[in-house]
């Protein structure tokens, strides 16, 4: 179920992603036809663009397993909670 919602969001996110790329490239699919970038928005989004998510996999995902908490509750601590109810964490990371 996490994997498919991950693809779900992926899908979601890549073509409203894809619309906008398309925009700013000036590619019109309606008369009066414009495809004088695609060469340029395929070789970028499909070449260049996907290499981007190698360094952001060990940047963005933790190095932990899916059922450990991410924070200890040594880690954490001065919990707060705001005016709206929302509980604030610090945390303070060790050397």
């Amino acid at each position: 179920a996490l994997l498919a919602g991950f693809q779900n969001f992926g899908g979601v996110v890549s073509s409203q992603i894809g619309l906008y790329a398309t925009q700013i490239a000036g590619i019109h699919t309606k008369p009066p036809c414009n495809f004088d970038n695609l060469n340029t928005l395929v070789l970028f989004c499909h070449c260049l663009l996907p290499l981007i998510a190698i360094p952001l996999t060990f940047i963005l995902i933790p190095n932990k397993k899916m059922d450990e908490k991410i924070l200890d509750e040594e880690t954490a601590e001065d919990k707060e909670v705001d005016e709206e109810g929302i509980q604030l964490t610090t945390i303070k990371h060790s050397d």
